[in-house]
């Protein structure tokens, strides 16, 4: 249960970052923010992203942000997660 004050960040691991799919798991997932990571083994695309690396792409979704970052390193994720966080109200 979901106290007072409390904000919920959920992350999920995807093969696409297409809106249809970010869109549906926010709508589905209790959470007030969803980071997406885009996690693949490279061997659709030019490099690996998601686990073990130090950049991928990324979607960071509430109901009032809809952002989209590519090779963004993990340091700066965190950054931008938790600016995320302190602008909900």
């Amino acid at each position: 249960n979901k106290k007072e004050g409390q904000i919920i960040v959920g992350f999920a691991a995807e093969s696409t970052l297409e809106d249809s799919v970010i869109n549906e798991k926010l709508s589905r997932k209790p959470v007030d923010i969803l980071i997406a990571n885009l996690a693949n083994s490279g061997l659709s695309d030019s490099y690996t992203q998601g686990f073990g690396t130090t950049h991928g792409s990324y979607r960071i979704v509430s109901k009032d942000k809809n952002d989209y970052y590519q090779n963004l390193h993990k340091q700066d994720l965190a950054n931008l997660i938790y600016e995320a966080v302190k602008s909900i109200k």
